[in-house]
C-alpha cells in the first residue's frame, strides 16, 4: 500500500573529484494530494548561510510544478519546464531527479532481467514521449534497475541528449517504512566524466 504522509531528514554531500566535500542538511515532508499525486518539500537547515533555500514539488495530474524558495529574494520562483535538467543545489541530481517520473512523459520498455548486488531486477528503459520532454530534462534514455520484489530502483542510468550514457544513480540502502512501503534512503549519484559525486541519504524517516 502507499503511504499518505512522510517527514524526516535528508542530508546531500557533494564530493568533487579531488575529494572536497558540501554537505547540505535539509528537513523534508511529503503527502498525498487530492488529485492522487505526491507534494514534497525540502527546506535547508545547514549551512547557515544558505538556511532556509526551499525547494518544493506541487504534484499535480499530467505534470509537476516545481519551485525553489530563497529567503535573500523574498520570493519563490517557478522552475519552467526548461529548467527541470538544471543541477538540485550544485548536485549530479538535477530537478527532475527529485521526486518520480511522471509516467505519460515516457515510453517504456522492458529489455532484460539482470542481478544487482545479487537481488533480482527488471531493466526498465524510458525513452521520452517528446522532442520537449528530451529537451526539458536533458535526458535522452533513462535505464532504470527495478527490484522484482521490492518495485524499487536499485540503479539507474542517464544518457544525455546526445545520446552519452553520463551519469550514473546506485542505491545502498532500501528502507522499509511504518506502512510497510520500501523506500530508497541511500542514493549515491555520479558524474562519469568528472568523476563527481552526490551523495542522498535520508534518516528518521
Amino acid at each position: 500500500g502507499s503511504f499518505s504522509s512522510m517527514a524526516g531528514w535528508s542530508t546531500l554531500t557533494l564530493t568533487s573529484a579531488r575529494g572536497t566535500q558540501k554537505v547540505r542538511e535539509f528537513k523534508m515532508a511529503s503527502r498525498d494530494n487530492d488529485v492522487g499525486e505526491t507534494d514534497l518539500i525540502m527546506r535547508m537547515e545547514e549551512p547557515a548561510d544558505m538556511r532556509g533555500n526551499g525547494f518544493l514539488v506541487r504534484g499535480r495530474e499530467g505534470d509537476d510544478d516545481r519551485y525553489i524558495y530563497v529567503p535573500a529574494l523574498g520570493r519563490s520562483s517557478r522552475i519552467v519546464g526548461s529548467g527541470r535538467g538544471g543541477s538540485f543545489m550544485s548536485s549530479e541530481f538535477s530537478y527532475e531527479d527529485i521526486g518520480s517520473p511522471e509516467l505519460d512523459e515516457w515510453d517504456w520498455t522492458l529489455v532484460d532481467v539482470v542481478q544487482v548486488e545479487g537481488h533480482a531486477c527488471q531493466v526498465v528503459e524510458a525513452t521520452p514521449a517528446t522532442d520537449k520532454i528530451k529537451k526539458d530534462t536533458g535526458y535522452s534514455k533513462v535505464r532504470y534497475y527495478v527490484d522484482e520484489a521490492l518495485l524499487v530502483s536499485r540503479k539507474a542510468e542517464y544518457w544525455d541528449k546526445a545520446g552519452v550514457h553520463f551519469k550514473t544513480m546506485t542505491v545502498a540502502a532500501i528502507e522499509t517504512l511504518g506502512s510497510g512501503t520500501p523506500f530508497a534512503t541511500d542514493m549515491r549519484m555520479t558524474h562519469l566524466a568528472s568523476g563527481r559525486t552526490s551523495r542522498m541519504l535520508m534518516r528518521d524517516l
